[in-house]
């Protein structure tokens, strides 16, 4: 028992009995592929049909078995069985109404595929009896389905590397090659490939690798594929028994048997012909070989292929109206790839999408490689990210005495300014303006401390953080009972800071109430039985050296549950008085061992205090802010100096699902603070005089609401 080709050159039929292995294709079809092409002389396309009609294409093939699992019939020839895999060379003899010949020398089309048997079946076509045959030939004939060839079958047959081995993995067969197609493997859909051959030398009556290098030494233009999506298949009833083709005389048919498929053309690569996708065959049968030829099989068969009208996409450049390249995604010989609509940017025409288009993809000559503008052409807008070009100084905000310059091209930001709103490349932050002291300066860099002003009041009580000192005295704080707050004080207060203005005023010119200045407080007392005042600054009712008088603000940008703002922190410092002490009693009383003298207008009456915001909440009473938790808010106050300011600790950089408006925008997501509230009250004007009341907390009710200085606009949302 052999495991080498059977080739029939001079066979006797004793000799024919003693061969195990044989090589034997019917049919073809195939898939995937890179295409590779060249030019040939003779106008192939104008042989087929006109658009839209199919074309009849005639061939004469011939076929080898690779006997995978070395099957022999009784007699000791080779069975075809469920795994062979069938071998096929094809050429061309009729184009439509044109006969090539037999010898196929046109401009030559011809084919090489290679498939296994998916299915076998021993089906009665024929007389009654096992002989399917008519007449008198007594064949006995199976139905086949095939299927394109996968990964184990690389040993037999290997796309890839172009080699064909007749004994597989097993050592000592027959090695025949082909020229690779580049990028095919046996992926279990490629089954097939079709040439255009300027060489005009295919053979069938000849060696077996002669015919092989003769059918696919030409040009790729078509690459064959079984679809199951598209009910491709291949089928073939041709004899069971190898040696049933060496029972009749030499080049003759085999009755009764036949091929038919239905495949679909999966890559195309055809100068001057774009095909329908759909490839059928039939009408074919078997036939023995020719006395000359080494191949054991022939066969023959008609295939119908339709020629589409042009079109974008198929692969001929100009035939469509526009057309500057095809197919899209190709890039060959063009300076930037094809797009879908088959023209491409720098074929010198203004096609759709595209601002310009010099026929190049020259970057810096006024018309960029992707057909778009660029920095430096005049014309703002035109590009990605631009917000000024060439123009030196445009305005901001539409301003024009507020000028900065335009970022020239070449440069880090280019053709953007300083004061667009937007955060470029070398800024900290751009506020929109060129204003300084509202947390963004005129060079877009993030100040620490500026202007602002401050509105609302709150009404806070322990156990939110919340404490009160009267120096020389325990600290005052209150307690939780059975899982409720018992309110030993309060504290309420209330007013704006800094409206109108922000920043310092001068004692004597516009510092007093009622005159342009810088805003009013009150801070009030509630302590049933121990202490009760208010304390005025800065209020109608307030003496006219009462004031507010130095504004500053930090802690840049706001809190995303906040209101859009330039800093998050307010600080600030006066004088004020004391009014209403226990029970409305105007009378003079001591706090922290300092005499008070609570009568209005009295100079002896006026204390310094400073006073501190943060902002990093929403109303309390609104469920919008939630109460102190230590576990979510670990910020703690560095005091009432602007420069002991303690930044509030900002999340990682996301999205806030509920306030999506202040993304990247200049909001942060900080920690989960309330609003945060304290004071400190000095004996004297003289704010080197002892402190005689402080008190701090995180607010529990109302809100603190921190904005842009008065005349300034927020850039970054509401």
């Amino acid at each position: 028992m052999f495991k080498k080709l059977f080739i029939i050159e001079n066979l006797k039929a004793k000799e024919v009995k003693m061969m195990k292995k044989m090589m034997f294709i019917l049919g073809i079809c195939a898939l995937s592929l890179v295409m590779v092409t060249s030019a040939n002389a003779d106008p192939v396309a104008g042989l087929f049909e006109s658009a839209g009609v199919q074309t009849l294409l005639s061939d004469n093939s011939a076929d080898i078995l690779l006997n995978v699992d070395g099957s022999v019939s009784a007699g000791g020839t080779p069975t075809i069985t469920v795994g062979d895999i069938l071998v096929t060379i094809l050429g061309i003899t009729t184009i439509g109404p044109t006969t090539i010949g037999s010898g196929t020398i046109y401009n030559e089309v011809t084919a090489v595929s290679a498939v296994k048997i998916a299915t076998s079946a021993d089906v009665d076509v024929g007389p009654p009896g096992p002989d399917d045959s008519f007449g008198t030939q007594n064949i006995n004939l199976f139905q086949y389905t095939e299927m394109p060839l996968s990964a184990v079958d690389t040993a037999w047959f290997d796309w890839s590397t172009g080699i064909i081995d007749d004994n597989g993995p097993a050592a000592g067969g027959n090695i025949y090659t082909f020229t690779p197609i580049a990028g095919t493997s046996n992926d279990g859909m490629l089954s097939g490939a079709v040439f255009e051959d300027a060489a005009k030398n295919y053979n069938r009556d000849s060696s077996i690798q002669a015919g092989i290098t003769s059918a696919t030494d030409g040009s790729v233009r078509l690459l064959l594929g079984i679809v199951l999506a598209n009910s491709d298949f291949l089928s073939v009833r041709a004899p069971f028994d190898m040696g049933g083709f060496l029972t009749v005389p030499l080049a003759t048919s085999i009755d009764n048997s036949n091929i038919s498929l239905d495949n679909t053309i999966i890559a195309q690569s055809w100068p001057g012909l774009s095909f329908n996708t759909n490839i059928t065959g039939g009408n074919g049968g078997f036939s023995s070989r020719t006395a000359g030829s080494s191949w054991p099989v022939f066969d023959n068969l008609d295939f119908t292929v339709m020629v589409e009208p042009p079109k974008c996409g198929d692969g001929i450049v100009g035939n469509t109206p526009g057309e500057t390249c095809d197919p899209p995604g190709s890039n060959a010989g063009q300076p930037n790839e094809c797009r879908a609509n088959c023209t491409f940017c720098g074929d010198g025409n203004l096609d759709a999408g595209e601002q310009c288009d010099d026929g190049n993809n020259i970057d810096g000559d006024g018309c960029s490689s992707t057909c778009g503008g660029e920095c430096g052409d005049g014309i703002v807008g035109n590009t990605q990210g631009e917000t000024c070009d060439t123009n030196p100084q445009p305005p901001v905000n539409g301003s024009p005495s507020d000028l900065r310059p335009c970022r020239q091209p070449g440069t880090d930001a280019q053709c953007t300014y300083c004061g667009d709103g937007i955060v470029n490349n070398g800024e900290q932050c751009d506020d929109g303006n060129s204003t300084n002291g509202d947390g963004c300066d005129n060079t877009c860099t993030i100040e620490l401390f500026g202007g602002c002003r401050m509105t609302g009041g709150n009404n806070t009580v322990a156990p939110d953080g919340s404490v009160y000192v009267v120096p020389g005295d325990s600290v005052v704080t209150n307690v939780v009972k059975s899982g409720k707050k018992t309110t030993t004080f309060k504290y309420t207060v209330g007013g704006q800071i800094g409206a109108p203005q922000a920043g310092c005023c001068t004692p004597g010119v516009d510092c007093a109430p009622g005159n342009g200045g810088y805003g009013e407080w009150e801070h009030s007392h509630h302590e049933n039985g121990v202490l009760k005042f208010s304390f005025h600054a800065g209020t109608n009712s307030a003496p006219a050296d009462s004031y507010i008088q130095c504004i500053t603000c930090s802690d840049p940008f706001w809190c995303t549950q906040a209101r859009c703002a330039p800093f998050k922190q307010i600080f600030w410092e006066g004088t004020g008085i004391f009014q209403n002490p226990n029970k409305n009693n105007d009378g003079h009383f001591s706090l922290g061992g300092c005499n008070i003298d609570p009568v209005a207008g009295k100079t002896n009456s006026l204390h310094y205090y400073q006073a501190h915001v943060g902002d990093f909440g929403e109303p309390g009473n609104t469920g919008k802010q939630k109460s102190y938790d230590p576990a979510v808010c670990s910020w703690h106050s560095g005091g009432v100096e602007a420069g002991n300011t303690v930044l509030i600790q900002p999340q990682p950089p996301q999205a806030d699902p509920k306030f999506p408006q202040f993304f990247d925008k200049g909001g942060m997501l900080c920690e989960d603070c309330p609003d945060w509230y304290e004071i400190e009250i000095h004996c004297t004007d003289n704010p080197n005089s002892p402190i005689i009341y402080k008190a701090a907390g995180y607010l529990t009710g109302g809100n603190h609401q921190i904005h842009p200085a008065v005349g300034e606009q927020c850039p970054f949302g509401k």
